[in-house]
Formats: C-alpha cells, structure tokens, sequence
C-alpha cells in the first residue's frame, strides 16, 4: 500500500505538470464529476458486467458505486465502473480522477486506458481499502505509445476471482464515489475539407446565404470562419460541451458533422468584381482545414436599352410578328448582359415582370401583342449576376391592324353624287375608290372618287352613261393594306340606282357676224382676217328655259390642245346668252353648263374658222419679155408664229389661177420677195397674181389670199 500511495504522489504531481501547460495543437481538456459545476450529461457512461448487479447512481456531481447486502451483491468476475470513450480521430494522452470510498474482502477500484471496454485495457492502478479524497491518474500512453491504448478510460470496481468471496455474507464489498476527473485528449485528425454552397463561382449579386457543410471524426466541429479577401471575417461558434472557465465536459464535445450558413454580400459590403473567399473549420483541438472559392459581384442592375427601336418602324401593320433592337449599354465592372426581358402593355412592377429571352445579344424576334391596336412594348436588361431593374425599363409602340375597314353606302342619296362612310379602329383609311356597272355587265368602272373627312365621295357622270338600271360598289383600303368592298347601303339595301339621276338640259351654240336673235346662227362659220364674231345660244333643262344661269366659254386651237377658259356669262330672262369672240385665230369654242346636283351638265362647240391673210405688190408692173419682175408682201401673224423655215405660200396667176412658181417660204417675220422671169410672151398680156397662204399642218388660220395685183407684159 505504501507503494502504490508512492507511486499515485508521482503520477499526481506528473499530471498537474501537465495540466498547467497550455494544450498544443490538436490537444483540449475534459473536466467532469462535477468539477467547475459541470452538470449532466457530461463524458461518463455507466458500466457493469452482469448487469444490474450492483448499484450505480449518477448525482451529475458525482458518480457513485455500490454493492449491497442481498442478491445484487458484486460476485467473483464481475465489475462495475464509469467510461469514457475518445472520438474516432482522436485518444486520451493524459487522466485524474479524485475519489472516495472503500473497497473490501478482495474487490478493489481501478483506472485504466483500455482500447475496448472490457479488453485491451492497459496501466491498471488498483487500489483496496478505505480512502478519503484520493487522487491518481495514468499520465502517459503505454510503452510504444500505441493508440488503440488510448480510446477508452475506464474506472470503477472489480471483484477479483480469487479473492472475492462468492456470498452475500460479507456484507457491502464496495462504496466508492467518484468526485471529479480531468482528461487529455488529443485529436490527431484535421477537420475535413468545409463543403460550400449558396453561393455561386461566376457572378452573384445582392444578399447569398453561404452555407457549409463539414466533418470531424475525433472531437467534432468547434467554429467556422468565413473570411472574404481577407479583409472581412465572420465566425460561427458551434454548440460544444463547453465549461465556462475553459475545457470541455465530454470528450468528443462537438458535434462531429455540422453545417450553417454566412451571409455574403450583404448592402454596402463588397464592390462590383472579382472577390475570394476561404471558409476555414476548427475543431476543439484547434485544428484546421479551410477552402478557398472565388467569385464575382455584380449589385447593380444593367442601364437601359439604348436607341430601342422596332425593326421597320412603329408604324401599323398587319402581320402579328414584331422584332424589337437596342444596343447593351456598358457594364463597366459588372457582368456581362444575359438576357432581356419584354412586357406588352403595361410597365413592368418587378425585375421578373415579363417575358425573358436568354442571351447576350440585343434582339428580340417574335414578339407578339394580345390583338389590334397600339401597344407599348417594355425592354429592360439582366446581366449575368441575376440583376435586372424595371426602372430601366423603356418602351417602343407595337401596332398591329389585322382588320379590315368598315363602310357602306349612305342610306340618303343626292341627285347624282353618292358617298360612302367608312371606320377604321387602328391604322385609319388611306385610299378609296367607288365603281360603277350597268346590271348584267361583268365590268366595272372607276368613278373619280374624292376623300370628304372620312367619307368617299364621286359623282355619276349620268349624262356619259346609257339610260338603265346600275349597281355600285366601294373599296376602302386601310393604311396596312387591309381591304373591305361593299355593294350595300348602310341599312342593308343593296346600292342600285336608275340612271339617269338628274334632269336632262340642253344648250345651244351658234355663230354669227353681229348680235341679236338667236336665230341665223351657223355652228360652223369663216370670217376674216382680224374680223369678229358672236357666239350665241339658248339654255334650257327638261325644256324650260333656264334663266339668270352661269355657263363657261372655252376655247382651243383646232389641233386639238387643252380647252382653255376664256369668259363666264349668265343667261338672260329667257335663258340666252351672247358674247362677242374676240379676234384671233381659227379656232373651236366651247359653251358649258357644268350642271349641279339636280341637272345634268351639257356643252356644245362651234367652229370658227379665220382665213389668213397676205399683202403682194409687184415690181416693175409693167415689163417686157424676158424681164424679171419680183413679188414681195407679207403674211398676217397675228396671234401666229411662223415656223423656223418659213411660212409656206403659193403664188397664182388668173388665166385658171394656176401657180406661177410651186411653192415658196417667207422670212421668219412673214415677209416674202421672190423675183419670176416672163419668157413666152407672143403679145401684149395683162396678168393678174395673187398670193395664197395655204392652211398647213400648224398653221392657225384657214387658207387665204391677198388682193388680187396686174401686171402687164409685152412682147
């Protein structure tokens, strides 16, 4: 017994050594019995072989041991005893225990490392007797330092096979009472490698919960740091058997596979680009493991589309199939543009508020609006971290016109003149155009059809058109080219009408060389050169004379041209009219009444022909044979041009007014001299000449001849 006290003073004062020193990497502490005021559970189980043969209580202060006077008295082989098993990655470098009790007739209490509970177990320290507030401890591994030595402690009581007596008689063997123990653990694994998620390797943005997930196999989890661009820290505790002045109550404290979450990112925190991050796991030796991820922060949303526009215009049209441009604005630090998001109608109210169409580019195709009419199309962008803000929102206009215009006949006619009223809801009705055909004619013709505010409007032409029934249709053609035809009123009745619409009027035009009667006119009539003359008629409608009348005056050359206005005048109390021509050229002349809604128009044309006039003087007018005598003159150009070659004209001679020479051109101002030689001349003879102005092609006047001149030519 001396020799054991000897040998637990050395062990005692070994293990307080030890104690005192901090623990090294991998090595933590374990207090329990109530040591420090560690309470339930601590690191201690219960163990007994056989079972419930003895009694054990458990105060959470203190562990006590006892066998008792009646069947569950401690027989030989058996024990009783406390456990204490280390994590699978780490052992027990170091044990002391405090106790109290008695142990008698061949029993004993006992520490030792065992590998196994009940086997393996080395460095037993027995001890028999009564004792009061002992301490022993086991301070090293056994010889060789094997760690299977060292997962198990073990302490409690033995009842020894040869010494225990196998009889309740012997009264209470054993009373022992544990007080409190100290143990050395030390985990010789590193925590593994902290798994990461929540947050992504490319670009992230706003707030992301990185969560974590790691392993220890000895001592458990203790904390895990986060530290991004090691700069900024945060770490979590996790929930250990800690004692509040330092150690563990357990030896595997923590829990052995754990995981939480940091927040990352949060406002303000990081600046848009690159950034890395370690997540570092401890475990309650202070060992380590940590892992390193890089990522990307973009907060902040794209800008907005710039110079949005819709592909061919924002005009109407009629195909339901839009493509929609702009070009990225730039991103500077941020990610990249990934997609973009399009919302018809109203404005956008969240990031996500609309269609999303994937991808960097800057066009969206088949975009589609609900049905006709005017829609605005909201753009806005999202880059690669997920940001998009519908603030940046901008729209162009969609208009879609699938539909045909509206239109009928008026249900109230006037006279000749027929409108149709016509509607369109979106692109409005650009063109028009009504037609007309007599019934059982396939045929129809255009009617020159004008634009009245929304109405087209054309006139029948009843006094071009044979007498007989007609029906009429319209085309109205929208801005997109939608088109509707319509062969009806607005009541449903088909658009038939009987022509003619409007009274039949008359209107006469003759000629004469003075004023007065209508009478004694000619529609065709010659007249001098620089002469006037009166052009005169009677205006009548379903023959009445129509009084206080305006008709038109027109004029044109005879070739044809463009009718020309010349005057106005209104008819009389009996509907006649008269006005003098003035002088001129030949020339067709044009009387019309342009009619009105209830009358038809008429016109009738006169022809007045001007003959042209020439001068002739002969020189000498007396000669003889063989001489040369010479004509000269000048033709009348009045209101005329004379051709760049010269006016052509004749000269004649009075035995049968035949020419004397064939043809010949004037100057271009119209004056002739052409010089003739007599050469058959037998006897005296007076010869009478005459110049003939011949109405050519162009020409604006009838033929005519000057004044007849002698000449008188010897022999």
């Amino acid at each position: 017994m001396a020799h054991l006290s000897r040998r637990l003073l050395v062990l005692t004062g070994a293990l307080a050594s030890m104690a005192a020193q901090p623990a090294s990497a991998g090595t933590f502490h374990v207090y329990g019995l109530g040591m420090n005021g560690a309470g339930c559970p601590n690191g201690w189980q219960a163990q007994s072989s056989p079972a419930q043969q003895f009694r054990h209580h458990n105060y959470c202060s203190s562990w006590q041991i006892r066998s008792v006077r009646d069947d569950r008295a401690l027989r030989r082989g058996d024990s009783a005893g406390t456990s204490m098993y280390a994590g699978t990655g780490a052992r027990f470098t170091g044990f002391s225990i405090r106790s109290r009790g008695t142990a008698r007739n061949g029993t004993s209490w006992n520490i030792a490392m065992c590998r196994t509970p009940y086997a393996s177990c080395a460095q037993y320290l027995p001890q028999s007797g009564s004792w009061n507030e002992r301490q022993a401890q086991l301070g090293t591994l056994a010889p060789g330092g094997s760690a299977s030595y060292a997962q198990h402690l073990w302490a409690g009581v033995r009842c020894n096979q040869d010494k225990c007596p196998d009889s309740t008689s012997a009264g209470r063997a054993v009373d022992v009472t544990h007080l409190e123990s100290h143990a050395v653990v030390e985990d010789y694994t590193a925590p593994g490698t902290p798994a990461v998620g929540g947050i992504s390797g490319g670009w992230n943005s706003g707030e992301k919960h990185m969560n974590y997930f790691v392993t220890d196999a000895g001592s458990g989890i203790a904390s895990v740091t986060l530290s991004v661009d090691g700069s900024l820290h945060r770490t979590v505790n996790h929930s250990c058997a800690r004692l509040p002045t330092g150690g563990y109550t357990t030896p595997v404290p923590c829990a052995t596979a754990t995981g939480n979450e940091f927040t990352v990112n949060e406002p303000g925190q990081l600046a848009d680009g690159h950034h890395s991050l370690t997540v570092t796991s401890r475990d309650a030796g202070g060992a380590a493991r940590a892992t390193t991820k890089d990522f990307w922060v973009d907060n902040n949303a794209p800008g907005h589309p710039i110079d949005l526009a819709v592909t061919g215009g924002d005009g109407w049209r009629r195909t339901n199939d839009f493509s929609v441009t702009w070009e990225n604005p730039d991103q500077g630090n941020g990610s990249e543009i990934a997609g973009a998001y399009y919302k018809v109608g109203s404005a956008p109210e969240t990031p996500t508020d609309g269609t999303r169409v994937s991808g960097p580019g800057s066009v969206l195709d088949g975009v589609r609006v609900p049905r006709d009419g005017d829609w605005t199309v909201h753009v806005w962008l999202e880059d690669a971290a997920g940001n998009a803000d519908p603030g940046n929102a901008i729209a162009v206009h969609a208009r879609l016109d699938t539909t045909s215009p509206s239109l009928a006949f008026a249900n109230e006619q006037t006279a000749a003149e027929v409108r149709v009223h016509t509607s369109d809801a979106h692109s409005g009705v650009t063109g028009g155009q009504i037609e007309i055909r007599r019934q059982g004619v396939p045929e129809w013709r255009e009617l020159e059809t004008r634009r009245e505010g929304t109405d087209l409007v054309a006139a029948i032409p009843d006094d071009q058109l044979p007498r007989g029934t007609y029906e009429l249709r319209a085309i109205a053609t929208d801005a997109v080219g939608n088109t509707a035809i319509t062969t009806r009123r607005a009541n449903g009745q088909a658009m038939v009408v009987d022509l003619p619409l409007r009274t039949d009027t008359s209107l006469g035009a003759s000629l004469s060389r003075r004023a007065g009667g209508a009478g004694g006119g000619r529609r065709t009539m010659r007249i001098g050169y620089r002469k006037r003359a009166w052009l005169r008629g009677v205006l009548r409608a379903g023959g009445a004379l129509m009084p206080d009348t305006r008709v038109l005056i027109e004029t044109r050359r005879l070739t044809r041209r463009a009718w020309q206005p010349l005057t106005e005048v209104v008819t009389d109390g009996s509907g006649r009219y008269a006005v003098r021509l003035p002088r001129g050229a030949s020339r067709e002349v044009r009387v019309r009444f342009a009619g009105n809604r209830s009358l038809q128009p008429a016109a009738e044309v006169a022809r007045l022909l001007v003959r042209g006039w020439a001068s002739l003087r002969l020189e000498p007018r007396s000669l003889r044979r063989g001489g040369t005598i010479t004509f000269r003159g000048q033709i009348g150009l009045f209101r005329a041009r004379v051709p760049a070659t010269g006016k052509l004209i004749q000269y004649l001679d009075g035995r049968r007014w035949r020419p004397a020479v064939k043809l010949g051109h004037t100057g271009r101002r119209g004056r002739f001299a052409i010089r003739y030689r007599f050469r058959r001349i037998s006897r005296p003879t007076r010869i009478y000449f005459r110049i003939l102005v011949p109405a050519e092609g162009g020409w604006p006047y009838a033929t005519g001849a000057s004044r007849v001149r002698t000449a008188f030519v010897r022999p």
